[in-house]
């Protein structure tokens, strides 16, 4: 058994073709998909029954183009059922979007490549190696795409790990099977626990101390750059050096009983990684309290997630300034006119009263009257905007994502100007802040797509407990929820929970949501954006009607 190799570096190579017309589209709505794992837009996508015909899928660096299996990535599934831009519906074939996931690793981080003094060994053995490090860079950059490995790896990968003619085996075949199922230990997409009985199978057929040496050699790999050709090719000459059969078994008779052994161990180990079983496939995570009784919510702005930003346009600028002048025009209130009376001045002599006064006192009875009259005019506190906006980061909203970004941060810094506060989560695969509350940031945060609609209610309890969204009062609460409102099946009933108690308190509720299809949620105005570049616009517009319609305080 050796590596199958995923990367096909034929310059003469060219992408496969089909003439089905099903897959076709399949195979257009996974090349969006696949801009997502890995940042270009050069790639095309071919899934089709017997591409990619070595491996369930291939990279093919010469013509940029990645090749699926479609029978094994999609096995039984009509084309006409997939619909790849859907995230509620990829968990369905979850083991080909892991398989998709791997090949867009290739794409991204496999940038060294192999000449000619290459022995073949040592190519096969890099090869191998670089399934490895690949998929640990990929967690490194998108730990959100964990799932759909583990999916593949489970569900494609250990089963065909299987073997049932064990004369055939060799150490090398026992090396694979630990890098394959060990290795993806230290690259984070499987668990110890999974493979315990795997890894004390191999220990068996490999020693203990074999397989520590070839651990440490995909460690190494792991830690390896990308384009780092040279330290690839000398863990893979180690690799093959430790795998050499005279040097593992070494001569005499001995060395027949020593095969048959490892053999047998071998199998055992393969048949064992077979029997993994795949969890079902969910997009849920399962969030639990931080120590000390936090909630949910209040975790999400306590971690930092570092996400990666980007420069504000002088437009962007602008807008901010605009919003800020917006807000406290908005903010202005008409004056409360009041008239008080008093004994004493200031104010207008009034004779009437007076007269009055004089009475009370020549018939010594106490003097009530208060003949001076005066008018007062005040401004009650301007309300303070309070903004929170809970952003779907999921592929199907990837058009207006930047654009809604870009309003968080307005939002922030127009709500600072006028001693508000606006905070922004993003929500999809987990709940990530993207604009804490308080001081608001010089870059645009641009999270990356997920594969998920998840944790919508996790987003605005945090949005709750940073801004007091349903706290009663007189300040301009508004919660703006950027969202086709396709949601997980489980997020109804939390998210239906939770907008029924900010309308009951008087929060303002918008829901903003791209065109094309899209569920309305209960209790908000909807507005459907028609250019991504609206988001802002109608963001302002609701903040603005938000401070209008805002109580004063009595």
């Amino acid at each position: 058994m050796t590596a199958v190799p995923h990367i096909h570096t034929d310059p003469k190579a060219t992408p496969a073709t089909s003439s089905h017309s099903g897959w076709l589209r399949v195979s257009a709505d996974l090349a969006v998909l696949v801009r997502v794992f890995c940042d270009r837009s050069d790639l095309v996508v071919i899934a089709a029954p017997g591409a990619s015909p070595d491996a369930p899928g291939c990279y093919k660096p010469g013509c940029a183009s990645i090749e699926l299996d479609s029978d094994i990535c999609f096995p039984g599934i009509d084309p006409a059922g997939i619909n790849a831009t859907d995230p509620l519906d990829l968990p369905r074939y979850a083991a080909g979007i892991g398989v998709l996931v791997h090949e867009a690793a290739h794409a991204r981080h496999s940038r060294w490549r192999e000449d000619h003094t290459w022995p073949r060994q040592v190519r096969d053995a890099a090869l191998l190696l670089e399934e490895l490090r690949i998929e640990a860079a990929q967690l490194r950059r998108r730990g959100i795409d964990r799932d759909w490995l583990r999916a593949s790896t489970k569900t494609i990968i250990a089963p065909n790990l299987t073997i049932t003619d064990p004369k055939t085996l060799t150490p090398t075949d026992a090396a694979t099977a630990a890098a394959l199922l060990l290795g993806r230990v230290d690259a984070e997409v499987l668990t110890p626990i999974e493979v315990a009985a795997a890894r004390t199978a191999l220990s068996r057929a490999l020693t203990a101390t074999l397989l520590g040496k070839l651990e440490r050699i995909w460690r190494a790999a792991i830690l390896t750059g990308d384009n780092d050709a040279a330290r690839t090719r000398r863990l893979a000459h180690q690799w093959c050096t430790l795998l050499d059969d005279d040097k593992v078994s070494g001569p005499g008779s001995r060395t027949k009983r020593k095969t048959t052994a490892r053999r047998r161990g071998i199998t055992a180990a393969m048949n064992t990684a077979a029997q993994i079983a795949a969890d079902p496939f969910t997009t849920q995570q399962t969030i639990t309290p931080l120590a000390g009784g936090t909630s949910p919510g209040t975790s999400v702005f306590a971690r930092h997630h570092g996400l990666p930003t980007r420069a504000a346009s002088s437009g962007e600028h602008r807008a901010a300034r605009r919003l800020a002048q917006t807000l406290q025009d908005a903010a202005v209130t008409e004056r409360i006119t009041t008239t008080v009376t008093s004994r004493v001045p200031p104010g207008r002599l009034r004779m009437r009263a007076v007269l009055t006064g004089r009475a009370q006192e020549a018939a010594g009875a106490p003097v009530t009257a208060e003949p001076w009259r005066a008018t007062r005019r005040k401004r009650p506190p301007a309300p303070r905007p309070t903004v929170g906006i809970a952003l779907d980061v999921s592929i199907s909203m990837g058009r207006v994502t930047d654009a809604a970004c870009a309003a968080a941060w307005i939002c922030a810094h127009a709500a600072a100007h006028a001693h508000g506060a606006a905070a922004a989560v993003t929500f999809g695969a987990a709940a990530t802040a993207l604009v804490a509350p308080g001081r608001p940031p010089e870059r645009i945060p641009q999270p990356p797509a997920e594969n998920s609609t998840d944790h919508l209610d996790i987003a605005i309890d945090a949005l709750d407990e940073a801004l007091g969204l349903s706290h009663h009062g007189h300040d301009a609460r508004i919660l703006v929820l950027v969202t086709d409102g396709r949601l997980a099946r489980r997020q109804a009933a939390p998210v239906l929970q939770r907008l029924t108690g900010l309308a009951a308190s008087g929060c303002a509720l918008v829901q903003i949501t791209p065109e094309g299809p899209h569920v309305h949620l209960p209790h908000t105005t909807l507005v459907c954006c028609t250019d991504p570049a609206a988001a802002v616009t109608e963001i302002t517009a609701a903040v603005a009607t938000a401070m209008a319609t805002a109580k004063p305080a009595t």
